[in-house]
């Protein structure tokens, strides 16, 4: 993964990413919940605005799809590289759900769900009031690192429960990636949480600075694996 990406983990409130801010009036509206028929798993789901979301990220043991720290080196919440135990590892994969690279993503939702458009991420940040302050009103109450002496936690006002559950760098880096981290490695879980886009070459994350970023510009390996928000068809 670029040396960019891989900073996330130290780094999170750089925002180094393409942002952008919209405004409109908001619309709230009560939760449900969703089974997914392929294993069972009911997720929690939310209706913002128009748009019905997944209350939390896609658990779907989808072929090459990974828990945080498995098969490789992880970045824990204080910051240490170390190998995760296995509770560890299916501890995360509760709480954080899994993570997929962009070919596995593409087709990770269960059928009426699907993977955000940018344009859709786009509606749910304006509804929630534009990139300096969405990222506050999605995130969880719960479970963001602290940064710059501020809480790192959101006050969750849509039911968005959004959490840093991190990344995985690709398996097959480009030579411009950090030393520190390797092939497979597992960074920025407790600091921002990043979810693919439909379109291909873009990511959006939440840091626990409590901004939303785009990035579209990103020219690192599609096999860099992120969190799943589906939203329904």
């Amino acid at each position: 993964m670029k040396k960019q990406l891989a900073k996330f983990a130290l780094t999170a409130a750089l925002g180094l990413a393409i942002t952008f801010t919209l405004n409109a009036c908001e619309e709230k509206g009560g939760g449900s919940t969703f089974t997914d028929t392929r294993d069972n798993k009911t997720y929690k789901t939310v209706k913002i605005g128009k748009q019905v979301w997944m209350a939390e990220n896609l658990n779907y043991e989808a072929e090459g799809s990974k828990c945080y720290g498995e098969d490789g080196k992880a970045y824990n919440s204080k910051g240490d590289k170390v190998t995760l135990s296995d509770a560890e590892i299916q501890t995360n994969c509760a709480k954080y759900g899994k993570l997929y690279d962009f070919e596995i993503a593409k087709k990770a939702c269960p059928q009426g769900w699907h993977l955000p458009s940018n344009a859709e991420w786009q509606t749910l940040v304006n509804l929630a009031g534009g990139d300096s302050i969405a990222g506050k009103k999605l995130k969880a109450k719960s479970d963001w690192k602290d940064g710059e002496g501020k809480s790192g936690n959101g006050t969750d006002e849509f039911g968005f429960s959004a959490l840093p559950g991190g990344y995985r760098n690709s398996l097959d880096c480009p030579d411009v990636c950090d030393d520190d981290y390797g092939l497979g490695d597992f960074g920025s879980i407790g600091y921002s949480g990043f979810w693919y886009s439909s379109e291909t070459c873009t990511f959006w994350r939440m840091n626990f600075d409590g901004s939303i970023n785009i990035d579209n510009t990103y020219n690192g390996s599609l096999s860099d694996m992120f969190s799943i928000r589906c939203i329904k068809d």
